[in-house]
């Protein structure tokens, strides 16, 4: 091979590795169990190619939000978590704390919690977090919140507020 066809070999194959690529046989999706739903968190995929899979945790019904703490277990074959962010519902919370770990293989533990004496955010169909995981295998995996350690906190009197959580289920389409 000269020099030229090197660096056209070279070329081809940077561009054949890029992140946004999909797999080319199969597309995902993402099926929530139920629809959103009064007083209620639950997931929307918003990007689901190029080895990510995004969610945002989108609150229904809920107001004056404190802190949300919930675990989501997924399946560790099919997902790596990588990432917990803010969402816009948060914009006026410069305070806000963000803790997000794996608790173990497939296990997701995480809270958002303002600090302080604070008023309550608005969950009306805004998305308060975006959750970020790696495809790892090309299997299908459900996104289950663990009812018992899953919760929303009121500002106003620090009342558990009385939420479903929603997951679903991310398969190759």
């Amino acid at each position: 091979m000269n020099r030229r066809e090197l660096i056209a070999l070279g070329a081809v194959l940077a561009l054949g590795c890029s992140d946004d690529d999909e797999l080319p046989s199969e597309e995902l999706v993402f099926r929530p169990d139920a629809p959103p739903v009064a007083a209620s968190l639950g997931l929307r995929a918003t990007h689901l190619r190029g080895g990510r899979a995004v969610f945002e945790l989108v609150g229904t019904e809920l107001e004056d939000i404190y802190a949300i703490a919930f675990r989501l277990a997924y399946d560790p074959k099919v997902l790596g978590f990588r990432d917990l962010t803010r969402k816009e519902a948060w914009a006026a919370a410069p305070e806000l704390r963000v803790l997000a770990r794996a608790g173990r293989p497939g296990l997701l533990v995480a809270a958002l919690t303002r600090v302080g004496k604070q008023l309550g955010v608005s969950g009306r169909g805004a998305a308060l977090a975006e959750i970020s995981f790696e495809l790892l295998g090309r299997g299908a995996s459900r996104l289950d919140f663990v009812a018992t350690h899953s919760r929303v906190f009121a500002a106003s009197d620090g009342r558990l507020m009385s939420a479903e959580f929603v997951g679903g289920r991310l398969e190759r389409g």
